[in-house]
């Protein structure tokens, strides 16, 4: 393991503990537009356009890695089999139910076997991750816990072909607010992250290294004005046999 995981992942799980001490989970989990929790309603909808991408039907065993106060955990349980949630921090799977299937683990070491789901959201994870080697071994993990015609969707990721305008935003709003913007320049968080670790961004180009065994299909969400966070796409994995080019 590289020798600058482990502290980053203990950086992480202080992080989000503290998060996770927050009694309304929107708020824990960062579902923020200018201080305020985005409204229920609108990550409703949001859980239901995830559930279309992915297929959801009531025979499936889904995976929701990285599922934090499970914000989209609750909506998506009842339309499966059976769901797990997993998370670093104990704080934020707190907030779920203890009749709940929950794991607190590393999602870059997930103790299931090869092929144990049929679909897997991770939304919200992959900013977060060190470098591109670590993000690689995080997609690569979801991949190996979901079988064959199994769909992975990827959510929060930040596009880096437009890295230059995406800092020339944050500097407006660093301007214009006066505050240090971590992230999606049109959320506030009520707690930064350690300054030394940066919000990681993956260009496209990036799921590319998956595409010998998937499918891949960028996701441009639409139509939720407090969740359209500036230069956000998602991407959606499905696992076969052969390949394609990212759409």
């Amino acid at each position: 393991m590289d020798n600058r995981l482990g502290p980053h992942l203990n950086s992480l799980r202080r992080e989000w503990n503290g998060s996770g001490a927050t009694p309304d989970p929107r708020v824990a989990a960062r579902y923020l537009c200018n201080g305020q929790a985005v409204p229920s309603p609108v990550l409703d909808a949001l859980s239901r356009e995830i559930a279309s991408h992915l297929d959801l039907s009531s025979r499936d065993v889904l995976l929701d890695a990285g599922c934090g106060s499970g914000v989209h955990f609750r909506n998506l349980a009842p339309l499966v089999a059976r769901a797990i949630g997993v998370d670093l921090s104990l704080p934020m799977l707190s907030h779920l139910s203890t009749a709940a299937s929950i794991v607190n683990a590393d999602i870059g070491r997930l103790p299931f076997r090869e092929e144990t789901f049929d679909k897997a959201l991770c939304f919200g994870v992959l900013q977060y991750a060190l470098d591109e080697s670590h993000a690689e071994t995080l997609v690569a993990e979801l991949l190996r816990v979901t079988r064959p015609g199994g769909r992975v969707y990827l959510g929060g990721v930040v596009n880096a072909e437009t890295a230059g305008e995406w800092e020339k935003q944050q500097r407006a709003n660093r301007h214009a607010t006066g505050r240090s913007w971590l992230g999606y320049p049109l959320r506030v968080f009520r707690k930064r992250s350690p300054s030394h670790r940066r919000t990681l961004l993956l260009a496209p180009e990036f799921f590319s290294r998956f595409l010998g065994g998937c499918r891949g299909l960028i996701l441009r969400p639409m139509g939720y004005p407090e969740l359209q966070y500036h230069l956000r796409f998602d991407i959606l994995l499905t696992k076969e046999g052969k390949g394609t080019a990212i759409q």
